[in-house]
């Protein structure tokens, strides 16, 4: 099975460093995006996260953590 596609997509929802998270707000700084394009965005990315599971503090996974 090839797995290329699924590489790049988290698997936990709070595994970004902080860094990564300066990178990126600094290269989305300063575009202008109309309202509904922001809406779009907003939803497509509410949807996606929600999807996701939180990464366990414990460093233990669950039986299902992780899939989807």
């Amino acid at each position: 099975m090839d797995n290329t596609n699924n590489m790049a997509k988290r698997i936990w929802r709070n595994d970004m460093p902080q860094q990564q998270r300066d990178r990126i707000a600094a290269a989305n700084t300063g575009k202008h995006l109309s309202a509904q394009t922001r809406r779009k965005i907003s939803d497509a990315l509410t949807k996606y996260w929600a999807g996701l599971p939180f990464k366990p503090a414990t460093g233990e996974t669950s039986g299902n953590a992780g899939q989807q």
